[in-house]
């Protein structure tokens, strides 16, 4: 038996349970795989509070699309992966099915791939998602190109800090735009000495002056008055503590 989290109901965290269910034998074309960590996305909070642009299948729906692990079997079909190899998943098909929240997951082995050594589990289970998401809106349909200007909003969010990566590969110049000055200093940790990084509301310190910053403070909060808006955070990773 593996323990794997499910839900019955659309709602908030607490409609969430783990439930033992058993370890079954992979098909032709599929991998096993014992999970050490998980993504946690957007999109899992959204299925599960019904705002996707599905609704889950009940009962039992299960959640995650990411998720790192090493290869426990294979199918007969599979050519290409081997029992202990460390891998990643690159893409569920079927989230609320095939849902990686589980100690133990069955998953078509085209949608995993080994994990570069150089990457660990746990960074390897928050990669996929964000770095696809920023590569193929901007060099696939957006057809960025060197010397491009990239204006990032949400920029320390983790797409936010995708797309800024990958702008700097290709040559392009991202600005990043945040809400608070606070993370100007980690975003140009991340940006080309030539980048920019605005802010979108001034701290009780103002910023350094500096060659590469500009701040932009085109949020007030006057009182009374509703606060700023505030960004996105970061997507996070989850050692499942089975």
């Amino acid at each position: 038996m593996a323990r794997v989290v499910v839900f019955d109901q659309i709602g908030g965290p607490e409609v969430l349970k783990i439930v033992d269910l058993p370890v079954t034998e992979p098909g032709d074309d599929e991998v096993r795989i014992r999970v050490h960590a998980i993504g946690i996305n957007r999109a899992d909070v959204m299925v599960r509070s019904g705002v996707y642009a599905w609704l889950p299948a009940f009962p039992q729906a299960r959640l995650g699309i990411e998720a790192t692990g090493v290869v426990d079997a294979v199918g007969a079909a599979v050519t290409d992966l081997k029992i202990g190899d460390d891998v990643l998943v690159v893409a569920v098909p079927h989230m609320d099915v095939d849902g990686v929240y589980a100690e133990y997951v069955n998953l078509p082995a085209s949608t995993v791939i080994r994990r570069p050594a150089h990457i660990d589990a746990v960074g390897g289970a928050a990669l996929w998602i964000v770095y696809a998401a920023a590569y193929g809106s901007l060099i696939e349909k957006a057809s960025m190109r060197a010397g491009d200007h990239l204006l990032v909003t949400a920029a320390s969010s983790a797409v936010g800090l995708a797309a800024i990566q990958v702008a700097n590969q290709i040559g392009a110049v991202p600005i990043a735009v945040t809400v608070h000055a606070t993370k100007r200093d980690s975003l140009l940790a991340q940006e080309r000495p030539t980048s920019s990084s605005l802010t979108t509301r001034t701290s009780s310190r103002p910023p350094r002056p500096s060659r590469t910053v500009g701040a932009l403070t085109s949020c007030s909060t006057p009182s009374p008055g509703p606060a700023c808006p505030t960004g996105p955070e970061p997507s996070e990773t989850v050692e499942p503590s089975w």
